[in-house]
């Protein structure tokens, strides 16, 4: 939603420079912009890397039955006129990402060095989002000024994600002084804490690819723990909002008073009921009776007021869009624990993992700590039972803090299998799709391409048996 035309700002400033006792320089070198124009394309960047709650609410958060829209009408997953809005929210971006990479790739300043690194950490954020819920897509042709660039395999997008973090963390975790200023709007120009981003961003990677590639995943997962990730709330990667700014509010409050089919799952609601945990009541409001009723995915009725809503912590204008958060590094730790993956196996070090990832997502979401503490005294407060119980309790309690964060809980639910869904059967009452009513593999490409990349595109689906919605994506194995 917070869209800025800074492209054709930075073009504006790069012209009046040139009218300036600079323009011999400039002349120097055309293809070359100033420091504080590479900024402000840094700006459009960093802000960027919100979610896009459209997509989130109405496609993968459908997917995972967290969130719900009560249209009635439309079959369960068919969201063809969707799929699109990730997929062009992100590739709108890349050329500027690019840009940034290949014209600050021999850095001579500090500045110009913090810049290459914080545009690679972004590109790999978000490309990583795009292929997570596609598969293949275009990577390395992508946002070039190649219009039909081809579609990379996801296994050669990874190995490029890793490698472009290795260069960008050389940078960020080196002793030289850097000064982003206040263009980042994610962490104001800390490069310790864009440090940690990227730390925590390998780990969360590593562990997508450790149940098909488990050298690669034990490698990376390793030198993202040693290196150091996000040690605390403070750390996560969130974009402040304002109640006051029309341009910085957040989105999940905007849909909340505009968008009257908005609901939430019933699949949540009942998990959430069902635990006692006192995010409920914060993440859900009651129906108009009172009761906290989740809306059935998929159902062919119309959303009233019998079924909940988002609750009142997505109301706050104010409140930062997540963009990767200190409960999930905690989740991905105690699966690194319990497993011993990237770290030695200490099931007593995950439990502590667990239980911190829990209460740092319910302070996210301003619970009472007396609340917190009973949640953790209870039966889902310590992980119990064999290695793969374990496991799906961090699943599940992950399931509930990816809360209204993005995709992230759709690559988890596919990576780890769970929580499970049950497969929808009533083909009266509810749509079941071309999925006979079980959660996608996948998102489909936009039809677009099919249009304007169309030898590419063509290639891509027959690769994915036609385009499916049950074709899995490189690291899915379960």
């Amino acid at each position: 939603m917070k869209k800025l035309n800074i492209l054709a700002l930075a073009g504006v400033i790069a012209f009046g420079s040139g009218c300036q006792d600079k323009f011999d320089e400039y002349n120097e070198n055309k293809n070359k912009l100033s420091d504080v124009n590479i900024n402000y394309e840094l700006a459009n960047i960093t802000e960027g890397l919100e979610n896009n709650f459209d997509f989130m609410s109405q496609v993968t958060g459908e997917y995972t039955e967290q969130y719900a829209w009560g249209y009635g009408q439309t079959p369960l997953y068919e969201y063809e006129g969707r799929n699109d809005k990730l997929w062009s929210n992100i590739y709108s971006k890349l050329a500027t990402i690019n840009d940034v990479i290949e014209r600050t790739a021999e850095a001579e300043t500090s500045l110009n060095k913090a810049q290459n690194a914080v545009a690679k950490v972004c590109k790999v954020y978000n490309m990583s989002l795009l292929t997570d819920v596609y598969g293949d897509v275009p990577y390395f042709e992508a946002g070039t000024g190649n219009f039909k660039p081809v579609y990379d395999s996801q296994q050669a997008i990874y190995n490029d994600f890793f490698k472009l973090l290795d260069e960008a963390t050389a940078t960020l975790s080196s002793s030289e002084v850097f000064n982003l200023g206040d263009k980042d709007r994610v962490y104001g120009g800390d490069m310790t804490k864009w440090n940690k981003f990227a730390n925590s961003l390998r780990l969360r990677l590593a562990m997508h690819v450790r149940f098909v590639d488990a050298s690669l995943a034990q490698a990376q997962a390793s030198k993202a723990i040693s290196a150091g990730v996000f040690a605390a709330g403070d750390d996560s990667g969130t974009l402040q909002n304002s109640a006051t700014n029309s341009g910085y509010k957040n989105d999940a409050a905007l849909f909340k008073e505009t968008v009257a089919d908005l609901r939430v799952g019933k699949f949540f609601v009942d998990l959430l009921k069902s635990t006692s945990d006192p995010r409920l009541e914060r993440l859900v409001d009651p129906n108009e009776d009172g009761v906290y009723e989740g809306y059935p995915n998929g159902s062919r009725i119309a959303a009233s007021t019998d079924f909940s809503g988002p609750g009142p912590e997505l109301g706050l204008w104010d409140k930062p869009d997540q963009i990767l958060m200190f409960h999930e590094v905690c989740f991905l730790k105690a699966e690194a624990y319990l497993t011993g993956v990237g770290a030695t196996k200490n099931e007593a070090t995950a439990n502590e993992e667990y239980r911190k990832g829990i209460e740092a997502s319910m302070l996210w979401w301003n619970v009472p700590a007396d609340q917190i503490a009973t949640y953790l005294d209870g039966a889902n407060g310590n992980l119990t039972g064999d290695a793969e119980n374990k496991l799906k309790m961090i699943a599940t309690e992950k399931y509930v803090s990816l809360f209204s964060g993005g995709h992230e809980v759709y690559t988890e639910m596919r990576r780890l299998g769970y929580p499970q869904l049950a497969q929808r059967t009533d083909d009266i009452n509810f749509g079941l799709g071309e999925t006979n009513g079980v959660m996608p593999r996948r998102c489909k490409y936009p039809e677009d391409e099919s249009r304007y990349n169309t030898d590419n595109y063509d290639a891509a689906v027959a690769a994915t048996n036609n385009n499916s919605f049950m074709h899995k994506v490189w690291w899915d194995t379960k």
